[in-house]
């Protein structure tokens, strides 16, 4: 009998010291104290980079898949925003805080890729004003999805690096901040970076010069790649170039235009990569 009323003694002791503690528990939803709704920010990479498929799902489709997951798993009271890192379309997908969790599902379907580098530095910026107008007591949560693509984290700009790492010293201060990696191993990518006409002025039936140049971005390269001459759509020279890491390459084609007019030349770095469109007119 004194071995039972000792435990119950115990336990109402227990119970007391973690009343005051306000412990966290983890749940499906994230861990949060007990009672206390989150407000969650979700930051979604819709750049270019994100098209890659490593299987069976892009890490686009991975990012929502993932960020629905964290949506159904939310607990009743809790609000969702909706943030996109893209390039010129602004960042806001769900500013005032939705509590209905079909809509954020519907706007996360919704939510498309773009074909543009994202601009992670304007999408921060703007979580930093929604994190910092909030003055209720929900917990905040910001959960970043991303490939994690080193010109999107990384600005050449020391400017722009330094509003990254404001934007985030200021994210860290007003919410718990997450970054879930969508991206898998690590992909090399090779790209157009420029095309142009040698010759200034281009006429009919004159065989006129195209340079193009490419470069691999990545810590390895495939030994070649062919490159492709389209004029108007339609396939004018095909070559194969040596890459190098982190190097540019340049290829030379040359045709003649035999109508007047003008006419769209674009080339292209085998059918995975990026396309690089020029124009010549005559």
């Amino acid at each position: 009998e004194q071995l039972v009323l000792l435990a119950v003694r115990t336990a109402v002791l227990v119970v007391f010291v973690l009343a005051f503690a306000r412990p966290y528990f983890e749940g499906p939803g994230g861990r949060g104290p007990t009672g206390r709704p989150t407000r969650y920010m979700l930051v979604i990479d819709a750049s270019m980079s994100m098209a890659h498929r490593p299987a069976e799902f892009s890490r686009f489709e991975r990012a929502r898949q993932a960020a629905r997951q964290l949506v159904q798993a939310s607990r009743t009271g809790d609000a969702f925003e909706l943030l996109a890192i893209r390039g010129t379309q602004p960042p806001a997908v769900i500013r005032q805080a939705a509590r209905r969790r079909q809509d954020v599902l519907d706007e996360l379907e919704r939510l498309e890729r773009t074909d543009e580098p994202g601009d992670l530095v304007a999408a921060l910026e703007e979580a930093v004003r929604l994190v910092s107008q909030d003055n209720g007591d929900r917990r905040r949560v910001v959960t970043i999805f991303s490939d994690l693509q080193r010109g999107t984290w990384q600005p050449e700009s020391a400017a722009r690096r330094g509003r990254l790492r404001d934007a985030l010293e200021q994210l860290d201060k007003h919410a718990e901040v997450t970054v879930v990696d969508v991206g898998g191993e690590s992909v090399g990518n090779t790209a157009v970076v420029s095309v142009r006409s040698v010759e200034p002025v281009v006429t009919v039936t004159r065989p006129v010069r195209i340079q193009a140049t490419l470069r691999h971005f990545g810590t390895s390269a495939p030994p070649e790649r062919v490159v492709e001459l389209y004029v108007d759509g339609k396939l004018a020279g095909r070559k194969r170039v040596t890459m190098l890491p982190g190097r540019e390459v340049p290829v030379e084609f040359t045709h003649a235009i035999r109508v007047g007019g003008e006419h769209h030349i674009e080339v292209r770095a085998e059918a995975a990569c990026h396309q690089h469109p020029a124009v010549a007119q005559q």
